[in-house]
C-alpha cells in the first residue's frame, strides 16, 4: 500500500496571523472572504475618503501627485500581498481536497478571482493611471509645461487687474496678494486658455469675496469660464469669446464637474447641457445672444469702458507692432511709412502701459498718425479714388443731413473720429478700403495747373447753378458766415457739390478733389490763432 503524499505546505503554528496569511496556512475561506475581501473594502474605502478629502482642499500639485501615487501604487501593493497569500491558501485548499479526493473548485475559482482583478488593474492603469500619474509628476516636477505662464497687473491706479495667460499653481495666490494692494480693484480682466480647474475655482472664490466684476476684452476659455462666472457683473468686449467644453485630467474626461461649477456660477440649465457635449478636444464658442441667454454675461461693453488688455503676457513693441497689422488702416500705415508705423507702435505701447482704453488708443492712432498721413498722401492719390471719395463723402454728408446742424460742424471743419463713428459700417468700410489703397498706392499725381482748376471748377460751377440756382450756390463762398437757418440748406448743396464732382470726367473730378483735399492738409497744419 502506497503512503499517503506529504504535503508541501507544513503548517508553522507559531506565526502570526498575517504571517499565516502570507504563507497561506489560513483556510481559504478566511483568506479569501474574510481577509481578501475585507482588505480590499477597507482599502477601497480609504483610497474613497481620500479622493473626496483632495476635492475639498485648494489645488496643489504635489498633494494630487502623492494622492495618484497613494492610489495607484497602494492599490497595486495591496492586490499584490491579498494575491500572494490567497493564491498559496488556495493551492494548499487544493492539494487537501485532492488528497482527500474532493472537489476543488473553490482554489481554482480564487486564485482566477484574483487573476482577473490583477488585470482589470493593470489594464485600468493602462487606460487611466498611467496618464493621471504622468500628467501629475509633470505637473509637480516640471512646472506644468503644457500651460502657459501667467501673468496679473494692475490698470488705473487699481481699478482694474488683468489676468492673462495660463491658469497654473500659484496664479489664485498671487492673485490674491496683487489685490489686496488694490482697495479699489473693481473689475478683473481674464484673457486666458484655461488650466488647471483647481485654480480657477480657488480664483473664482477670490472673485466671489470681493464683489469684483469680471471682463474679457479677447477670450476666455474652459477653466477661464469657471473664473468668469465668478463675477458681479459679467461683461464681454463685444467681439471677444467665451469657450466651453468638458474638464479633462490625464486620459478621464469630467463634464458633471465641470456642468455643476457652471450652474453654481448662474448659467441656465439648458446652457450647461449644451456646453458639456463638447469633448475636452473642441471649444465651443457661443454666440453674445447665447450667452446673453444662458445668463453667462449680464453686458456686452463697447472698447472705450475699460483699459485695453489681452496682448500678451508681457508684450512686447513687436506684439504692438502685430496688432496694428490686424487692423487695416493701420496696417496700411506700414507699406505708406515704416518709420510712421513704428512711431505708431511705440504710441500704442505707451497709452496701453496708462492703462487707456482700446478706443481711446484707436482715437489717438488716428488723430496723431494715421489722419495726417493720409492728408499728406490723399492730394496725390489718381483719378479713380478721387471720384471714389467724392461718392462716399456725398453718401456721407448725406447721412448726416437728418442733423443739419451737425453737417454743418462736420462739414466745416476737419473731420475726426467722431464723425467717423457715426457712420453705419458699409460706408465705414468704403472709408477703409479708399484709405487703404491710397496708402498703399506708389503712383504720385501732379499738382493741378491753374488753367485745370479753373476749368475743373466751371464745370462744377455750372453743375451747381443749373440744380440748386446761383444764389444758393454763393453759399459755399463763405460758410462760416451763415446763420443757424442756412445750415439745412448749406448741407444740401455740399451734398450736392460732391455728387457733381462725382458726375464730372475723372481728370476733372481729380483735379477739384486734390485741391480741397490739399487745402485741408495745409488746414490742418497752420498753426492755431492765439487766443486774445
Amino acid at each position: 500500500m502506497r503512503p499517503p503524499p506529504v504535503s508541501p505546505f507544513p503548517l508553522r503554528p507559531h506565526r502570526g496571523f498575517i504571517g499565516r496569511f502570507w504563507h497561506g496556512e489560513l483556510p481559504l475561506a478566511v483568506s479569501f472572504w474574510l481577509v481578501g475581501l475585507g482588505v480590499l473594502l477597507s482599502v477601497a474605502a480609504l483610497l474613497a475618503g481620500l479622493v473626496l478629502f483632495m476635492r475639498r482642499q485648494d489645488f496643489n500639485p504635489y498633494q494630487v501627485m502623492t494622492a495618484l501615487a497613494t492610489i495607484w501604487g497602494g492599490g497595486a501593493l495591496t492586490l499584490l500581498l491579498l494575491s500572494v497569500g490567497i493564491w498559496r491558501s488556495a493551492s494548499r485548499h487544493r492539494f487537501e481536497r485532492r488528497t482527500a479526493k474532493r472537489w476543488t473548485g473553490w482554489a481554482t475559482t480564487a486564485q482566477a478571482t484574483m487573476a482577473l482583478l490583477a488585470l482589470a488593474l493593470a489594464g485600468g492603469f493602462a487606460r487611466y493611471g498611467a496618464a493621471d500619474v504622468y500628467e501629475g509628476w509633470r505637473m509637480a516636477f516640471q512646472g506644468d509645461p503644457d500651460i502657459p505662464p501667467y501673468s496679473i497687473r494692475l490698470m488705473r491706479d487699481g481699478r482694474e487687474a488683468e489676468i492673462i495667460g495660463g491658469f497654473k499653481f500659484g496664479l489664485a495666490k498671487s492673485a490674491e496678494r496683487l489685490f489686496a494692494s488694490a482697495p479699489d480693484l473693481k473689475v478683473v480682466h481674464l484673457n486666458s486658455g484655461g488650466g488647471r480647474l483647481g485654480e480657477a475655482i480657488a480664483l473664482a472664490r477670490l472673485i466671489r469675496a470681493r464683489g469684483l466684476s469680471t471682463y474679457t476684452s479677447a477670450s476666455c476659455a474652459s477653466a477661464c469660464t469657471i473664473a468668469f462666472m465668478a463675477g458681479r457683473e459679467r461683461l464681454l468686449l463685444s467681439g471677444a469669446k467665451l469657450g466651453f467644453h468638458r474638464a479633462f485630467f490625464g486620459a478621464s474626461e469630467y463634464g458633471d464637474a465641470m456642468g455643476q461649477l457652471l450652474s453654481e456660477g448662474g448659467a441656465t440649465p439648458a446652457f450647461v447641457a449644451l456646453a458639456m457635449t463638447h469633448p475636452a478636444t473642441t471649444i465651443w464658442y457661443p454666440t453674445e445672444p447665447e450667452l446673453q441667454a444662458g445668463k453667462v454675461i449680464t453686458a456686452t461693453v463697447d472698447f472705450y469702458r475699460f483699459a485695453a488688455s489681452g496682448l500678451g503676457v508681457q508684450p512686447t513693441l513687436e506684439d504692438f507692432k502685430a496688432e496694428l497689422r490686424r487692423v487695416r488702416e493701420f496696417a496700411a500705415i506700414e507699406a505708406a511709412d515704416p518709420r510712421i508705423f513704428a512711431d505708431t507702435a511705440e504710441l500704442y505701447e505707451r497709452l496701453f502701459a496708462e492703462g487707456a482704453s482700446a478706443g481711446r488708443i484707436s482715437d489717438e492712432i488716428r488723430v496723431a498718425k494715421f489722419q495726417p498721413l493720409l492728408r499728406q498722401r490723399l492730394p496725390l492719390a489718381n483719378d479713380t479714388l478721387m471720384v471714389g471719395y467724392a461718392s462716399l463723402m456725398a453718401d456721407q454728408y448725406d447721412l448726416l443731413a437728418t442733423d443739419p446742424d451737425l453737417c454743418y460742424e462736420v462739414a466745416t471743419r476737419v473731420s475726426g473720429t467722431q464723425s467717423t463713428r457715426l457712420m453705419p459700417a458699409p460706408l465705414q468700410e468704403r472709408g477703409i478700403n479708399l484709405s487703404d489703397q491710397v496708402l498703399r498706392s506708389t503712383t504720385r499725381r501732379l499738382p493741378p495747373t491753374p488753367d485745370q482748376l479753373t476749368e475743373a471748377g466751371m464745370a462744377l460751377s455750372q453743375a451747381l447753378i443749373a440744380k440748386f440756382g446761383a444764389n444758393n450756390v454763393r453759399l459755399l463762398a463763405n460758410p462760416l458766415a451763415l446763420t443757424e437757418r442756412q445750415h439745412g440748406a448749406f448741407c444740401q448743396l455740399y451734398i450736392g457739390m460732391f455728387r457733381a464732382i462725382a458726375q464730372l470726367p475723372p481728370p476733372q473730378a481729380g483735379t477739384l478733389m486734390a485741391d480741397m483735399f490739399g487745402k485741408m492738409a495745409a488746414a490742418s497744419q497752420a498753426p492755431a490763432p492765439a487766443k486774445p
